[in-house]
């Protein structure tokens, strides 16, 4: 899936090409790659928060959600 999405957003004529999807609040939106991956990462972000609140109601500690740590410690 990443060689899919690397293929997508190297090429400028696909990142820009139009696109209509189907809105999860209701009905079509116009939209392009380019404009929907600020929208992934920052979904993403918005979800390892929920992670970090649920561990804490739970009990338990917290755990770094931070991707960049992440890559660091990956890369060891």
């Amino acid at each position: 899936m990443s060689e899919r999405y690397k293929s997508l957003l190297g090429e400028k004529e696909n990142i820009d090409k139009p696109l209509m999807i189907e809105n999860p609040a209701g009905g079509l939106m116009k939209t392009s790659a380019a404009e929907l991956v600020p929208h992934v990462v920052n979904h993403g972000t918005y979800h390892r928060g929920n992670i970090t609140a649920m561990l804490r109601q739970m009990g338990y500690a917290s755990t770094s959600t931070d991707y960049g740590l992440y890559l660091f410690l990956k890369g060891e």
